[in-house]
């Protein structure tokens, strides 16, 4: 009993040797000043205080994150917080060169209103770009910056050429030209007998007479196929071309007047003045018709 008593005292003081190291480990003990190096330096300060922070002494690894339990703003990841830093705390001369990479920057987070300065063409990319597109025209839609209106441009307001004017679609009735020269058309070329311009006061006649003999009908088809889409003349032109200009008239040709039904006007003598006789249309033949090509002046 005297061996179990002594080892039943030996348990209990093991016990409360425990309990005083537990408690002793709990207590505050001094506060160490940090290094230079982060770590925790071996003196105290005056008195056992703790001594003060010299600047730049606490690094970013000594610093425990946010734990988001104790009333701290917490984000995901590791190291100093976006919601611990200050607006405008990190500044230009706080971040090394070349530290900050593409990678690290949130695609759309750079915007216009944040970018000051010009941009240097080392950092622009060149694909896609179209030297000759502006707004999605070419170069040849803008004047160069030497034009001038001078005498290449035709002025809209009025304006004198000394050369030719080619103009293959006119679009209109003419009715505002004045002043048209009609001395220079040109009558056109055919395969047999030629045109004769004659210019009156107020229009151009180009006249031919086919010989070959045929019916009014056929004759009518022959001064447009073969005469560059002309009509058969009609008495007053011939009359106009004779009497006026003195054109030689050929009797036995046809004129496009028609009388009634069947019957229609040729030219029966060479007298300028009276020259119309009357035929048959259908199945009488001529020996030749008047083609007639006119352009009015206005």
């Amino acid at each position: 009993m005297a061996k179990e008593s002594l080892l039943k005292l030996l348990l209990c003081l093991a016990f409360v040797i425990a309990a005083v190291g537990v408690v002793a480990a709990d207590e505050p003990g001094p506060v160490n000043p940090v290094a230079a190096d982060g770590e925790s330096a071996s003196s105290a300060g005056p008195s056992g205080t703790a001594a003060l922070l010299a600047d730049d002494e606490v690094k970013s690894a000594n610093i425990k994150e946010a734990d988001g339990t104790s009333g701290q703003n917490t984000n995901t990841g590791s190291g100093i917080k976006t919601n611990h830093i200050q607006n405008s705390a990190v500044t230009g001369a706080k971040i090394k060169n070349s530290a900050v990479t593409t990678t690290k920057i949130a695609a759309g987070a750079v915007t216009d209103a944040q970018i000051t300065g010009p941009i240097k063409a080392s950092k622009i990319g060149f694909t896609g770009l179209n030297a000759d597109l502006l707004d999605g025209l070419h170069s040849w839609s803008f004047s160069l910056s030497t034009h001038a209106h001078d005498a290449t441009y035709v002025n809209v307001s009025g304006d004198t050429m000394t050369g030719n004017l080619t103009a293959p679609l006119f679009i209109g009735d003419g009715a505002g030209l004045t002043n048209v020269n009609h001395n220079k058309t040109t009558c056109p070329s055919t395969k047999y007998a030629p045109f004769t311009k004659i210019i009156f006061a107020n229009s151009t006649l180009c006249i031919a007479r086919d010989t070959y003999e045929q019916t009014w009908n056929t004759a009518q088809d022959s001064c447009n196929t073969v005469y560059a889409g002309a009509s058969i003349c009609t008495h007053q032109q011939v009359r106009r071309a004779c009497h006026q200009v003195g054109l030689a008239l050929i009797a036995d040709s046809w004129l496009a007047d028609r009388i009634n039904d069947n019957y229609a006007l040729y030219v029966n003598q060479t007298y300028c003045d009276d020259f119309d006789g009357i035929s048959e249309v259908l199945t009488t033949e001529r020996n030749g018709v008047y083609c007639c090509l006119e352009w009015m002046k206005y």
